[in-house]
């Protein structure tokens, strides 16, 4: 797995060997956010299309617990983040919508396949390392 924020954008130098580019994960993002394992969860897809397009523009950096409860959630600037678990509630539940996605027969990839996507997954680290995808062999 390679962190994506060191994915290469479209308009630059080219493509990179085994990272995908900007237009294929948005593509991707967009079929996932219009499956039916992310219908259910409007937040679910506000939280995943946030921290994909915070990445695709350069900013991964930043996703701090904080930044996300305030524009995802509308949490105040000032909240308690160590007593208000909502950011952290809601990544679980990303995970949990990904993982169903990837075994529904819409989201089955073969990492090797360009034609089907780039598969995104949302780690359990820092919230500046959150977003993955799979090199491809």
């Amino acid at each position: 797995m390679a962190n994506l924020a060191a994915y290469p954008k479209d308009s630059l130098a080219g493509p990179t060997p085994n990272l995908p580019v900007a237009s294929e994960i948005q593509a991707q993002l967009n079929h996932i956010l219009a499956s039916p394992s992310f219908q259910g969860s409007k937040r679910g897809q506000q939280f995943l299309e946030y921290v994909c397009l915070k990445a695709l523009s350069g900013e991964m950096g930043c996703l701090k617990e904080r930044s996300i409860a305030v524009e995802v959630f509308g949490r105040q600037p000032n909240s308690n983040m160590g007593d208000d678990t909502i950011v952290r509630v809601g990544a679980r539940e990303v995970r949990k919508r990904l993982a169903q996605y990837y075994v529904t027969a819409g989201g089955k990839i073969d990492v090797n396949c360009a034609e089907q996507g780039v598969p995104i997954e949302l780690k359990r680290l820092t919230w500046g390392e959150l977003l993955q995808y799979p090199h491809s062999v």
